[in-house]
């Protein structure tokens, strides 16, 4: 996401492609490609005279790739979500969303008002973020546990499903990690008298005979630091044997999310930066649910996406990216990219880098206060782990790559919870002339290869990588990612390059304005094929 001078095009509505069009290709797309990409993001910040405020509010718009015998065909439609419908029928912002209040009906007396705003306990289902496979069915997510199910060929939107009736919960992540039998794991958090943050799997219905989610349980929790001051988190790391998550000093003031909807704010309004705190991190065994008893801690820091994380010598292994200072994410309301964020250009603590922590699994009961426990351990580098004399631990990380770094992926069925070497991203909030775009890091030696824009009026967002069937090594494959442009005359392309070379295979150019999305996920067309999609 480096952004360009003029990025305010970005973010104007879009509109709907209902049928499959074919793309003109430059150069030639791999002919073993076969996949049906779907992309999830926001694609409508105004309704009527009314706007949304935050990158993280607009409507969700799903976008369609479809790969097969060389070609590419393009299709976007509206998530069809009750904010949609309610916001559009009212032709103004009626539900409120993660950075932007509802508007209050200009019909309506100030009494009314008052009593709309003291009673009304309206929730979005607006799932703007990311995509969580169950079994063979696909949801749109965000950060509620509400999903909407898609139809991947036509784009319609199918039921919508409730998670909390089967785990009560507040909020999620929209990043879910599965396991190699399918089952799908999460973390939410439990408001009210004591808090919690709560630890799920979703067994895959394929292999319980379940039909959609029903099989959410409860594998464990672990209480807030502070009850009226629990931390937002926006995904979490997995090992084969635990959970991981940072309760960074993000919080959220629970005494302003009670009266928001009198005091006419957003939820963001109600995000703190406590500067003050540490990060927490807190290590789940996710088959047995207990938590480990040693207390890590961090400097302040925040991270919105974990890449892979394993186990290795003893130590859970956990690579992110890190934001030194995000405040309270101002930084992406829409009145900041449509400027091109260029107040952000020299602030580097708010700028997102690759890191790399490192978990000691145990600590010996003769080790010395002030001892580094990783000194010995060659899966350390950097980082250290320093025994305090209250007996907890705090961990120093280590940067990984040197260019900003955003929405990391890597090959996720070949090397996830495993050892691995390479993860993939895009520049973020980077906006100078080496025109950064896509980078592949190398987390073993710290180097990395960036494929660079053609120029400054063009963005990118996440690239995703698609492994090549019966490859072995972890970068053969592609990566496809979205090229948006801001130059008149210009075309979007979806970018399909060589993950072992980065050099691009092919362009495959759309006659639609492309927006930023969020986050993508793939499906074998035989899949698709096997159940009747």
């Amino acid at each position: 996401m480096a952004l360009p001078k003029n990025a305010a095009k970005l973010f104007e509505n879009f509109t709907e492609v209902e049928n499959p069009e074919e793309c003109y290709v430059k150069g030639q797309i791999p002919s073993w490609l076969s996949v049906t990409l779907v992309r999830n993001g926001p694609g409508m910040f105004k309704i009527g005279d009314t706007e949304y405020k935050h990158w993280f509010d607009g409507l969700a718009y799903i976008q369609r790739y479809y790969f097969k015998n060389g070609k590419m065909l393009y299709s976007a439609k509206y998530l069809r979500s009750e904010a949609y419908k309610r916001n559009l029928a009212a032709q103004r912002i009626v539900i409120g969303e993660f950075g932007t209040a509802r508007y209050p009906d200009p019909c309506q007396s100030i009494f009314t008002r008052y009593f709309n705003y003291l009673f009304s306990n309206e929730l979005t289902d607006n799932a703007v973020v990311n995509f969580m496979q169950c079994g063979d069915q696909v949801f749109a997510t965000t950060e509620l546990p509400v999903m909407t199910k898609i139809d991947l060929k036509t784009l319609e939107t199918c039921e919508k499903v409730d998670i909390s009736k089967y785990v009560v919960m507040n909020m999620c992540t929209a990043h879910h990690h599965y396991d190699k039998d399918g089952n799908v794991y999460n973390i939410g958090s439990r408001f009210g008298k004591n808090g919690q943050y709560i630890f799920t799997k979703t067994e895959n219905p394929n292999n319980c005979n379940g039909e959609n989610v029903e099989k959410t349980i409860k594998i464990g929790s672990i209480p807030f630091e502070s009850n009226f001051y629990p931390t937002y988190y926006h995904s979490f790391g997995m090992t084969k044997n635990y959970m991981i998550l940072f309760e960074s000093p993000v919080r959220i003031n629970i005494y302003k999310v009670l009266t928001q909807k009198f005091r006419g704010t957003s939820l963001r309004e109600s995000f703190e930066w406590d500067s003050e705190k540490l990060t927490n991190i807190y290590v789940l065994d996710k088959n047995t649910g207990k938590v480990m008893p040693i207390k890590f801690q961090a400097e302040p820091f925040f991270t919105f996406h974990h890449a892979n994380t394993y186990e290795q010598d003893g130590c859970l292994i956990v690579d992110y990216c890190k934001y030194q200072r995000p405040e309270t994410f101002g930084f992406f309301s829409l009145q900041e990219l449509r400027n091109g964020a260029i107040a952000l250009e020299a602030n580097e603590e708010q700028k997102p880098y690759l890191h790399r922590m490192v978990i000691p699994l145990n600590v010996r009961e003769n080790t010395k206060v002030g001892t580094n426990i990783l000194e010995k351990k060659a899966v350390a580098g950097k980082c250290k782990a320093v025994l305090e004399e209250d007996g907890k631990v705090v961990l120093s990380d280590e940067r990984l790559c040197d260019a900003p770094f955003e929405f990391p992926r890597y090959n996720y069925d070949l090397v996830n919870t495993k050892p691995y070497k390479y993860v993939y991203g895009a520049t973020i909030l980077h906006n100078d002339s080496s025109l950064p775009g896509i980078v592949k890091s190398n987390v073993q030696d710290k180097s990395c290869t960036i494929w660079k824009r053609d120029n400054s009026d063009q963005a990118v967002s996440e690239p995703v990588f698609v492994p090549r069937p019966g490859g072995t090594e972890e970068d053969d494959g592609i990566l496809l990612c979205p090229v948006l442009t801001t130059r008149d005359g210009d075309k979007p392309f979806m970018l399909v390059l060589d993950a072992k070379n980065m050099t691009e295979l092919a362009r495959c150019y759309v006659d639609h304005r492309l927006p930023f999305s969020f986050h993508a996920h793939f499906v074998e067309n035989k899949n698709l094929e096997k159940n009747g999609a």
